[in-house]
């Protein structure tokens, strides 16, 4: 067995009796770092295994189809599967990679400097807002690095919304647009905390 792969299984089985915990998940990452900087073909037949263990199957999909050859029926078949899972998936669900110490810090100022969501505390580490290159917020016109990474529910197609837009209340008003899709209702109706989980409002800040 070559080492690559011996590694592999010992930190997958890691992984699984540590039931997916943070630090398991973090030694999986450590290794994807130290395989793609290898040139060897084992090394890289590994990382196709790894990223589909950590749901990258874009990833994989792209590695497996530069490294196959002469493919046989089980690699066409795995090909195949790679294919539809990287159409259908892609490396959207893919496992997230733990923040290292750091990262934690800068992740907690950046959430500081964030307004509150009574009903949503940490969108970051959610995936609701992300940090990126500074781009144009629809709603005020303002440049932010942070905006709205998912589709308010309006008629139209609105990306980038800045979170403040959205704490008060101005996006939903100038979209006619709601952030939580239609819930059922159970028991007594409450307009008050409707108006904050549907269409949030400036106290929200």
């Amino acid at each position: 067995m070559n080492p690559y792969l011996q590694k592999y299984i010992t930190l997958k089985k890691q992984y699984i009796a540590q039931e997916g915990n943070p630090p398991s998940v973090s030694a999986l990452y450590e290794l994807v770092d130290e395989l793609a900087k290898s040139d060897d073909l084992e090394a890289k037949k590994v990382l196709v295994d790894l990223y589909e263990q950590l749901g990258l199957y874009a990833s994989a999909y792209d590695l497996f189809t530069k490294i196959i050859t002469k493919p046989d029926r089980k690699q066409i078949k795995k090909l195949a599967h790679l294919a539809e899972m990287s159409q259908s998936h892609g490396d959207r669900f893919a496992l997230p990679r733990p923040l290292r110490k750091e990262e934690k810090k800068q992740r907690t100022e950046l959430s500081q400097s964030l307004p509150h969501f009574i009903y949503h505390p940490d969108p970051l580490s959610t995936g609701a807002f992300v940090e990126g290159e500074a781009k144009l917020c629809p709603s005020c016109g303002k440049e932010s690095n942070i905006y709205y990474n998912l589709m308010p529910y309006c008629i139209d197609n609105i990306k980038n919304l800045c979170p403040f837009c959205i704490a008060n209340g101005l996006a939903a008003k100038k979209f006619d647009a709601e952030f939580v899709q239609d819930a059922e209702c159970q028991g007594e109706l409450d307009p008050e905390k409707d108006q904050v989980l549907f269409l949030p409002d400036p106290w929200l800040l």
